[in-house]
């Protein structure tokens, strides 16, 4: 019995540290995961860097693909765009030698979403096409509904604007299937511009509001701030309600000052300029 119980009091032996490569690594990658949520990009791209150096010294190529995936995120937020490229590409060729086929795919995506706001218009199509074709491949719904939603938006951009709905459709079917409800909301969002885009105000109005209440329980500002906007924009395309749609457009400017979205903050003074004068009220150009 005596043994057994000095048995039971000795002390174990305490962890190896863990090695400082390693947990450079992670620090670099929580601290550049919190940048990215306050949306400091050029702070988040720094930490970013530095996570991509130190996965690579440990030959940590699976993480070193994520680092480079989240750099390249950062860098078009920069509008960095030669840069994100080179960043996003080579986490592409990485999952690829990986055989990370979903990883793979999700680089795509955001190489596709890159094209899109860097003005590379002949690329998404033929992007575009060679995702379709591997589609079947991937199994994760959430991931083939956002791809889903980036066909729909390309070709809504080409003027297809009944085949962009149907794909809204079919990636809104996919997010529901696995109860997405940030996926949900980004198809209501992009289901009311489009209705928008074909003038149909009452639907568009309903789906802002659908979208918005998905993104109050997400809480999720920039989703929020785009609903509140849109619901502004409806309201002053439809030249209807428009009190309501200035108080929308004068939310929609606080938001994005608060977000730091320089394009975002434009757009809504821009359309707060127009609801005041087709009130008769003096234009106040700072919201």
């Amino acid at each position: 019995m005596l043994v057994g119980i000095l048995a039971g009091c000795r002390s174990a032996k305490p962890p190896q540290p863990q090695p400082r490569s390693i947990t450079e690594a992670t620090r670099s990658t929580a601290q550049a995961g919190k940048l990215m949520e306050a949306r400091n990009w050029q702070s988040a791209a720094t930490e970013w860097k530095k996570a991509v150096d130190e996965y690579f010294l440990v030959n940590d190529l699976t993480n070193a693909a994520v680092a480079l995936h989240n750099l390249g995120q950062a860098e078009r937020e920069l509008t960095q765009y030669n840069e994100a490229r080179k960043d996003l590409e080579q986490a592409a060729e990485l999952n690829n030698r990986l055989r990370r086929k979903e990883e793979w795919f999700r680089n795509q995506i955001a190489l596709l979403q890159l094209d899109s706001v860097s003005g590379h218009t002949n690329e998404p199509g033929a992007r575009l096409q060679k995702l379709s074709a591997q589609l079947s491949e991937i199994r994760n719904a959430s991931l083939s509904g956002t791809f889903l939603v980036e066909a729909g938006l390309f070709e809504q951009s080409q003027g297809q604007l009944s085949k962009a709905a149907e794909t809204f459709q079919h990636a809104a079917r996919e997010f529901e299937a696995v109860h997405d409800r940030f996926g949900t909301a980004t198809v209501l969002a992009n289901q009311a511009k489009l209705f928008e885009q074909q003038m149909n105000y009452p639907a568009a109005m309903d789906a802002w509001h659908a979208a918005l209440a998905q993104f109050e329980a997400l809480a999720d500002p920039p989703g929020v701030t785009r609903s509140v906007q849109g619901l502004g924009r409806t309201l002053l395309l439809a030249k209807m309600d428009l009190a309501n749609a200035e108080q929308y457009l004068r939310q929609a400017v606080r938001n994005f000052q608060s977000l730091h979205d320089e394009a975002g903050l434009i757009e809504s003074l821009g359309l707060l300029k127009k609801c005041l004068t087709l009130q008769g009220k003096p234009e106040e150009p700072n919201g």
